[in-house]
């Protein structure tokens, strides 16, 4: 039964004993929070492993339904927005999240290797959890966001004159002052001192801080106590200040990082392990690949059938976002994809289980119809199964490979294993790719290509230049390309001389910098 095939909630670890407060990490010493990374560590891996559930929340059926059909009933026409650098229309932005829930069918998303470091080595989220000489570098990165709060989750910086932390003043020592007269507001609050690192002037800046000369003073007060500075890096040589401070020491300023007790670092803290650690495989999102999906099949909406190839299915985006698409036409999805991990329950594969647990449970006009296949797009041609669609295809969209950034499995139908140079991988999975996607399509229909060059040992792969080239080597006409804008992600907007941003492809959208990813537009003319 498809039933059997998604992975729900997570609960295993947000009921377990090894979900610890916040507040207890923070006050562990280093050895006996070791331990507990340790435990933990252990214990997720071991769910991981003999109960097939990833180090995620996971989803509810209710909450996937919910998803599934706001996606059924979204209205994407709107996602073009203009590129204020260019002045084009050309920018695909969704307005929503909606359609992760698609990772609930794909639990083996974090065994996904992530290769771009300039080692030219990578690793996977289920190496982290399994391999133990990876275990003290899963260690600093435990001890960096969930002791240290690095990412401001549980414990976020308190601003000056704000209301929202109860306590509305213009310094860090009076709020520090008056903290212990607010037990209502904090009964259940605790604060901890944050050096700060930066050269910049305090001056007109929200975050209040405070000085380790007025933090000398309120501990003398005992209005400051040593589990407010065990992270503070409040080295004192001289505890009875025989010797005074130096000046600069003395104006060393703290930031007051404010939290509520007794909160489990899960499931809030599942994030690290795909931020933190690698940044495992990703679904395309659902709502822009509806969007494409109906742009390019606008005209031929009342077809009897639309049929369209995805060469490389991934994780269920596309053809999540080909199930939506289909509500107001008749749409044909034909996906392939050799990763053993896809097709594990009888010769069912993830990608039915989540076609017929939408189509079950969304009520639409068309319910879109799927043929899957078990194979790598460089050698579908040769299936005659698929090739009795040959010169049939209404539209060819995909995002394939890039290369060897990502390691999906370590099987050799892998085109980044069985294609080991990028020389090798051009010439014989790209170029045979879209060889077979020309070839099999309509002519007059479009082909979606998504792409980017990305760095892999340090060097950029010239993905896009290829994918254009070979392209039009086959006669294929070049119509442009659009923006897929990315979600923001921590340092996504570093700045590269402090004007412009250091990805290679940046546009600016409601006056911010965003990365995108080109979808380039071809189209067959004979």
């Amino acid at each position: 039964m498809a039933e059997e095939l998604y992975i729900e909630r997570n609960d295993a670890i947000i009921n377990s004993k090894i979900n610890r407060s916040f507040d207890e990490l923070l006050l562990m010493s280093d050895s006996k929070f070791a331990d507990w990374v340790r435990a933990m560590r252990d214990e997720v891996g071991e769910i991981w492993a003999s109960k097939n559930v990833p180090p995620s929340l996971g989803f509810t059926v209710d909450s996937m339904l919910q998803q599934f059909r706001l996606i059924s009933r979204h209205d994407t026409s709107n996602f073009l927005k203009v590129d204020e650098l260019t002045y084009a229309r050309d920018c695909i932005v969704p307005d929503s999240n909606a359609g992760s829930a698609c990772r609930a069918f794909f639990p083996n998303m974090g065994k996904t290797k992530d290769i771009t470091s300039t080692s030219g080595k990578g690793y996977s989220q289920w190496d982290y959890f399994t391999s133990p000489e990876l275990f003290d570098s899963f260690l600093g990165v435990q001890k960096r966001h969930l002791k240290r709060d690095s990412y401001y989750t549980f414990s976020p910086i308190v601003l000056r004159e704000d209301p929202a932390f109860a306590i509305a003043e213009k310094s860090g020592r009076k709020w520090i002052e008056r903290f212990p007269d607010r037990r209502s507001e904090f009964r259940n609050f605790d604060f901890w001192l944050m050096a700060k690192t930066d050269n910049k002037r305090y001056k007109g800046r929200p975050q209040l801080t405070v000085s380790k000369r007025e933090l000398l003073a309120l501990r003398d007060k005992g209005l400051v106590k040593a589990r407010h500075l065990v992270h503070a890096d409040f080295e004192e040589k001289n505890p009875k200040r025989t010797v005074p401070f130096d000046k600069a020491a003395l104006n060393q300023r703290y930031k007051i990082r404010l939290y509520e007790k007794d909160q489990k670092v899960f499931p809030a803290g599942f994030r690290f392990f795909q931020s933190g650690l690698v940044i495992s495989g990703t679904n395309f999102p659902p709502l822009v690949a509806k969007h494409l999906y109906q742009r390019f099949t606008d005209d031929i909406k009342d077809q009897s059938k639309i049929t369209i190839y995805d060469p490389s299915a991934g994780f269920g985006g596309r053809l999540l976002g080909a199930l939506a698409a289909g509500a107001d036409r008749q749409l044909h999805y034909i996906g392939t994809d050799p990763n053993s991990d896809n097709w594990v329950h009888k010769g069912m594969s993830q990608y039915e289980a989540l076609a017929r647990f939408y189509n079950r449970n969304i009520r639409q006009k068309h319910h879109t119809t799927y043929d899957l296949y078990k194979l790598g797009s460089e050698v579908i041609g040769n299936n005659g199964r698929f090739q009795e669609y040959r010169g049939k295809l209404d539209l060819v969209f995909t995002s394939p490979p890039y290369f060897a950034a990502e390691g999906y499995s370590d099987e050799q139908t892998q085109s980044y294993m069985k294609f080991p140079t990028y020389d090798e991988w051009r010439d014989g999975f790209l170029r045979s790719t879209l060889e077979t996607a020309v070839e099999w399509l309509k002519p007059g229909r479009p082909l979606l290509w998504n792409i980017a060059d990305t760095k892999i040992g340090g060097k950029y792969v010239p993905l896009e230049y290829d994918s254009k080239a070979i392209l039009k080597s086959f006669g294929m006409a070049y119509e442009g390309k659009l923006k897929m804008v990315l979600a923001r992600s921590p340092g996504g907007n570093r700045m590269r001389d402090g004007r412009y941003p250091e990805t290679k492809n940046f546009c600016m959208v409601g006056g911010e910098y965003r990365k995108f990813e080109p979808v380039f537009v071809f189209r067959k003319l004979t």
